[in-house]
């Protein structure tokens, strides 16, 4: 239930961090995973993606072909971007073109291909689009 409502409240609520809102870092990739593996988003292959906030904390996001689950620390990466707690939830709330856009404008690493599968991976029209058997 709790997950459902996660994935409801990214696809449908999730706006721009208030003002002076603080955003735990763990707490968003929590949301992240949870919203990913709900969704049941597919990457076309074994992927992750490390998500560095500040030089002090970072997660590894990682899909192993049938689930995704994350991890506190850097491991080897498809994608790596630096960011802050507020501009990760800024992209996840952000449409296709925005993700795009915001990925542009980051310190990123990855390839064309894999910086678009993450930038593909959120939202309800993208999800809908992408049926998975179960």
């Amino acid at each position: 239930m709790i997950d459902a409502l996660v994935v409801w409240g990214m696809d449908h609520a999730l706006g721009q961090p208030r003002a002076g809102e603080v955003i735990h870092p763990g707490r968003a990739i929590d949301a992240t995973v949870r919203y990913l593996d709900h969704r049941r988003v597919r990457a076309a292959r074994p992927t992750a993606w490390v998500i560095r906030f500040g030089d002090d904390r970072s997660y590894t996001i990682r899909f192993d072909g049938a689930r995704w689950s994350r991890q506190r620390g850097d491991a080897p990466a498809d994608v790596t971007l630096q960011t802050s707690p507020a501009e990760w939830v800024k992209f996840l709330g952000a449409d296709v073109e925005g993700r795009r856009r915001w990925l542009r404008r980051r310190r990123t690493t990855g390839t064309r291909q894999r910086l678009d599968e993450l930038a593909t991976a959120f939202g309800a029209a993208q999800a809908a689009l992408r049926p998975t058997r179960s």
